[in-house]
């Protein structure tokens, strides 16, 4: 259960830091000052969820199928 907790963590996190890098840098150079903050501000979180996500994968031994 925790394994499948931290892979959806480190996946949600991946997705929130690429769209906060490729719409941020594209609401930059477009001049839209406010929604690039807004979404350069998310890279930060995404990359803590994607960390947080792959520590637990490594930490937490498999689950075991019996």
């Amino acid at each position: 259960m925790i394994e499948r907790i931290g892979r959806y963590t480190a996946y949600f996190g991946g997705i929130l830091t690429v769209v906060g890098l490729v719409i941020g840098f594209t609401a930059m150079l477009k001049g839209a000052e406010d929604l690039a903050k807004f979404f350069i501000m998310l890279v930060p979180l995404g990359f803590l969820l994607l960390f947080t996500g792959v520590v637990t994968l490594f930490m937490l031994p498999p689950d075991k199928q019996d």
